[in-house]
């Protein structure tokens, strides 16, 4: 009996690995879960919660799930998302799944490397409604970049059905580093990704990037800004997390796909708060006939 359990206990830990991926719902909070026939509009949330520094406790979650939840957004991107790392060993997208009532789906990045010695790392998507199909794909730095911090990055698609509307909802974060080589090349990958979806699209993120950049200037071919201008006012980093009043710059965003007939941004705000180092970015999309 003894022998039994123990190799049963020692199997929990893989089976758990072996499921970080699937699409999980949790609605422990009635009063989260949305019965509507015919829905007009929805918010979107892009926040990256810097799950890469220091490891995180219950009081962490329970603050990136207070900014959530403050905001009441159907769908938030989520990006530097652990998973049963040394770092962090929490499947990260669950846990906030859990504090904030939501399904998820979540993409890995990165594999066990020097950074997260076991586990995944990458972006992920909670979402108020049932998530009908889940893609994810890799981006990949230039190798004329070198090897220096060199990472690869994911993407998470899940599509979702809204008053009988394909609605996809995205979420990547393009390479970090000065020299925007790697964030060029994986611009036009992404372009790649996006034209395979078919649908409406909202494609949200971390990356990296200036609107003045060469690699905004590519996303912006097939993907349109919703803020109404690039002013300091929308502005996502640093966040008060650093003891910074104000952001220095914008790097996180909300797009729509270009061309886009049944959606249009109703409004767009920055949410500055003390949980992440990064603001998150805040979208109501209203849903039009076309």
């Amino acid at each position: 009996m003894k022998a039994a359990l123990l190799t049963a206990l020692a199997a929990f830990p893989l089976l758990y690995a072996c499921q970080q991926e699937d699409v999980f719902a949790t609605w422990r909070d009635p009063s989260k879960y949305v019965i509507q026939s015919e829905i007009s509009s929805f918010t979107v949330m892009q926040y990256n919660i810097w799950g890469a520094d220091s490891p995180w406790d219950s009081g962490r979650f329970d603050a990136v799930a207070g900014v959530i939840n403050s905001q009441h957004p159907d769908f938030v991107s989520l990006n530097e998302v652990d998973s049963l790392t040394t770092r962090n060993p929490w499947f990260m997208c669950r846990e906030l799944a859990e504090r904030t009532g939501m399904y998820y789906a979540y993409a890995v990045a990165i594999e066990s490397d020097e950074w997260t010695r076991k586990g995944t790392y990458g972006d992920a998507i909670l979402s108020r409604y049932p998530i009908e199909e889940v893609r994810r794909f890799k981006l990949y730095p230039d190798p004329a970049q070198g090897t220096v911090q060199k990472e690869n990055r994911s993407v998470c698609a899940i599509r979702v059905d809204l008053s009988g509307k394909k609605v996809w909802i995205v979420t990547t974060h393009l390479d970090h580093r000065s020299n925007e080589l790697s964030r060029i090349s994986q611009a036009g990958q992404l372009r790649t990704v996006v034209e395979s979806l078919d649908g409406s699209l909202v494609l949200c993120g971390d990356l990296n990037a200036r609107p003045e950049s060469r690699t905004m200037s590519i996303i912006f071919d097939y993907m349109e800004p919703q803020y109404p201008s690039p002013t300091s006012e929308y502005y996502t980093y640093p966040s008060k997390y650093n003891g910074q009043a104000q952001p220095s710059y914008m790097i996180d965003y909300i797009l729509l796909k270009k061309g886009e007939p049944t959606l249009r941004c109703a409004s767009y705000r920055v949410v500055n708060a003390t949980a992440s180092d990064h603001c998150a970015v805040v979208a109501t999309f209203k849903i039009n006939e076309p």
